[in-house]
C-alpha cells in the first residue's frame, strides 16, 4: 500500500510541477505583451500596436483608422509618459460576453504623464496561438 502511494504522488507531483511551470510561462508572456503594448501606447506608437498586437478579436472590432484617431484624440493632451507602475494583475478562463474560450489576462497600471495620472487596463489573449495580444484597453484617471 505505502508503495503505490509513493507511486501516485511519483506521478502527481511532477504533473503539478510541470502544470505551475507551463502556466508561469503563460503567465510571464502575457506580461511581457503588456507591457510592450503599454510602452508602444504610450509613446505613441499605435501603428506597431495594430499591426503586431492587435488580436483578431480586437481588430473585428474596429478599423485601423477608429483605432489610431481615438488614441491620438484620447492622449493628445497628456505629454510625455514619466512613471510606469504595474497595480494588479488578473487572469480568467473564457469571458461569457464574447463567448471566447481561452486565458484572459489583465494587467491595471497607473502611469502619470505630463498633464494627468491615469489609470490603465491591458487586457491579452492568444486567440491565434501567436502570442498574446491586446484584446482590450480602458483608461480612467487616477486618485
Amino acid at each position: 500500500m505505502k508503495h503505490k502511494r509513493n507511486l501516485v504522488a511519483g506521478f502527481l507531483i511532477p504533473f503539478f510541477t510541470f502544470s505551475t511551470l507551463v502556466w508561469a510561462s503563460e503567465a510571464d508572456e502575457a506580461y511581457a505583451a503588456s507591457e510592450n503594448i503599454i510602452d508602444l501606447i504610450g509613446s505613441g506608437k499605435y501603428n506597431q500596436v495594430w499591426n503586431s498586437y492587435m488580436s483578431p478579436f480586437f481588430k473585428s472590432t474596429m478599423t485601423e483608422d477608429s483605432f489610431k484617431a481615438n488614441l491620438v484624440l484620447g492622449r493628445q493632451m497628456l505629454g510625455a509618459r514619466k512613471s510606469k507602475k504595474l497595480i494588479d494583475k488578473q487572469h480568467t478562463i473564457g469571458d461569457r460576453t464574447t463567448g471566447y474560450q481561452g486565458s484572459v489576462y489583465a494587467f491595471n497600471y497607473k502611469n502619470t504623464y505630463g498633464s494627468a495620472a491615469l489609470y490603465e487596463r491591458v487586457v491579452v489573449i492568444n486567440q491565434d496561438g501567436k502570442g498574446f495580444k491586446l484584446a482590450g484597453f480602458w483608461v480612467q484617471p487616477a486618485q
